[in-house]
């Protein structure tokens, strides 16, 4: 018999260290699991358990934070489990070995232990509210009362997967305009520093009056050459203002408010939200969630202020017993074909089928103008890096061209 010194989890915020006599170390840990705690670290090392409590004291806020994706694949892989029966504890112990995101496998284990102590999966969850929304803990919650745990994560994993999805597709179109505007940006940047104060000296040296354009090239040149300094000082001081207005309250809905008066953006930002709303509220009530409960978790996916509070007035409508169709229709969200097809699954029993073909709908012409916007954009920004370089080029090539005329 060898001794083993053990951190294990006594209940959800209490920890213990002890030293335990067992043939080996599986052993130790199924003797710690039978005592009613749940193991954290077995060794056979004190100075490894040391160590292991100094590093397990650190707070979540600073660690590296979960990505999307990785919550994606958790609740892939546990909706698979679970429909194939297999149990809560035990469907944690695999994702334990099978995940590779340090971030995520740290919260898994912290779900497993607080699960292991007599928590709810949806108690569990609910301690890690800066990855899981509130949307996926209450359908979790559904899944658990209604038993159907499995297919709810299904759901959740469809969810997680078309936003992810279409969040990769518009992020993906980005790269080349994007690219274009940094090339851009830097040759601009290296003509005017580098290569446009050399050619200015030979054209000091020649005392010959420089065409307009050429004045202002260089000009702009100097300005950077001297100010550079500046201008960094300046932009920072406007980001950091802008970020700050941007975090604040007033300042979000001020800024969305303006977003929604802009003719055309604001059809397309309207598009966005009410696809996001609906396909939450369509998750949530195929997974049980009272209406006005869905309503509610639909604010929280949200981007624009203002149609948050649209939506929040829609949810207290409903709350006070109107329809779902007529409080849409009394919202700066009204779309004929929306209230029209929300209509339809009211007066046929399936409102959660509507909301999924509203969901639908307004996400195929998302793409659709993301696509043309996005080829659109790309072009525009090409054309607009090519027509400052050259006309930088042209500047600098016109007063050698005036040179060459008076030397012949």
């Amino acid at each position: 018999m060898k001794k083993y010194y053990y951190k294990a989890k006594k209940g959800p915020n209490a920890f213990i260290k002890g030293v335990i006599d067992a043939a080996s170390e599986s052993e130790a840990v199924n003797k710690i699991v039978e005592s009613g705690y749940a193991p954290i670290q077995v060794s056979a090392h004190e100075a490894n358990i040391s160590n292991a409590v100094n590093f397990s004291q650190i707070n979540f806020s600073l660690r590296r934070s979960v990505s999307k994706k990785a919550v994606c694949f958790f609740t892939r892989q546990m909706s698979d489990m679970f429909n194939a029966g297999v149990s809560l504890i035990r469907a944690l112990e695999v994702m334990i070995k099978q995940t590779k995101d340090a971030a995520m496998l740290r919260i898994t284990e912290d779900l497993y232990q607080n699960v292991k102590m007599g928590d709810s999966f949806s108690g569990a969850l609910s301690k890690h509210t800066d990855v899981f929304s509130p949307l996926y803990i209450n359908l979790i919650k559904s899944g658990e009362l209604s038993g159907q745990l499995g297919p709810v994560m299904q759901r959740l994993y469809a969810f997680l997967d078309a936003d992810i999805r279409l969040r990769s597709r518009v992020m993906m179109s980005m790269l080349y305009p994007s690219f274009i505007l940094f090339v851009g940006v830097m040759s601009i940047f290296i003509m005017l520093t580098f290569v446009l104060p050399n050619l200015a000296v030979v054209f000091e040296d020649s005392d010959m009056p420089l065409p307009l354009s050429t004045r202002i090239v260089l000009g702009a040149s100097y300005f950077l050459q001297g100010y550079w300094w500046a201008i960094v000082i300046i932009m920072s001081v406007v980001c950091a203002y802008g970020y700050r207005f941007n975090r604040s309250a007033e300042g979000r809905a001020w800024i969305d408010q303006k977003i929604l008066a802009v003719p055309l953006l604001n059809e397309f930002i309207k598009q966005v939200e009410i696809g996001r709303a609906s396909r939450t509220i369509a998750t949530l009530l195929d997974g049980g969630v009272p209406l006005v409960d869905a309503l509610n978790s639909a604010v929280d996916v949200l981007g624009n202020v203002v149609i948050k509070e649209q939506m929040l007035q829609i949810s207290q409508e409903v709350k006070n017993g109107v329809d779902v169709s007529s409080a849409f229709e009394s919202t700066i969200l009204d779309q004929a074909y929306a209230a029209v097809m929300i209509r339809t699954g009211e007066e046929s029993g399936q409102l959660a089928q509507s909301f999924y073909k509203l969901a639908g709908m307004c996400e195929q012409q998302v793409a659709e103008v993301t696509e043309i916007v996005v080829n659109v954009m790309g072009w525009v920004v090409l054309m607009f890096v090519v027509a400052v370089i050259g006309g930088i080029v042209i500047s600098m090539l016109l007063p050698i061209f005036q040179m060459n005329l008076i030397i012949q």
